[in-house]
């Protein structure tokens, strides 16, 4: 008698677990795949966003400058040194 108790109690468990794994589910098809996503962006934004990027200015002062002029270009360094073993997969 005491096991057909337990097992009453445990197909109950797995039956509220069922009915909570398909509500989940659900949830997460319903949000993630047949809501309506709208843009987030507004028209009034994306023209307002046009206007400021028409007013970019660059200020290339900096080119003419005597410590831009005097920067060195970099150059490699040598790699004179052996690096590895010769035979990676052999044992050591």
């Amino acid at each position: 008698m005491a096991s057909f108790i337990q097992k009453r109690k445990r197909q109950k468990k797995l039956a509220l677990f069922l009915v909570g794994s398909v509500f989940i589910g659900v949830v997460v098809l319903y949000f993630g795949f047949f809501r309506k996503i709208e843009p987030e962006i507004s028209v009034d934004f994306a023209v307002r966003a046009s206007r400021v990027l028409k007013e970019v200015k660059l200020n290339i002062d900096i080119l003419a400058d005597r410590r831009f002029l005097e920067l060195n270009p970099y150059s490699r360094i040598s790699t004179d040194i052996q690096t590895g073993r010769p035979e990676p997969f052999s044992r050591y």
